[in-house]
């Protein structure tokens, strides 16, 4: 993941946790993992977003017009996979402070294609 410079210290992942765990595994989930930002100031580290890898057609069949999406938005599809991204909804921070200007700039990018690369081992 690219992202603005000055951020990336700022960023760490981790697995979901508890039952919402159980729907990722359920649903299909080839991985998934929550991005946390820790503020500039005081403060515990908060949800920025949460990545799902999906099978395209897994993804595909869990997509509703009724309702918004479980998994997040396709942000990227490729080989039969899809990424998917549910990032924040309201402003966690005010955005006149240096950690609401960092969301914001990542905000900007969560969603865009080009923001991802896969990295092989």
């Amino acid at each position: 993941m690219e992202i603005p410079a000055g951020v990336a210290p700022r960023l760490s992942t981790g697995p979901i946790d508890g039952p919402f765990a159980d729907q990722v595994r359920e649903a299909g989930a080839l991985a998934s993992t929550t991005v946390y930002y820790t503020p500039l100031e005081q403060g515990d580290k908060v949800i920025l977003a949460t990545a799902y890898w999906f099978p395209a057609e897994k993804f595909d069949a869990l997509q509703s017009p009724d309702q918004p999406p479980l998994f997040g938005s396709e942000v990227l599809r490729n080989d039969g996979k899809v990424l998917s991204v549910a990032g924040p909804i309201d402003a966690i921070f005010a955005p006149d402070t240096p950690d609401g200007q960092n969301l914001t700039s990542l905000c900007g990018v969560i969603y865009l294609p080009e923001t991802y690369r896969e990295e092989t081992r």
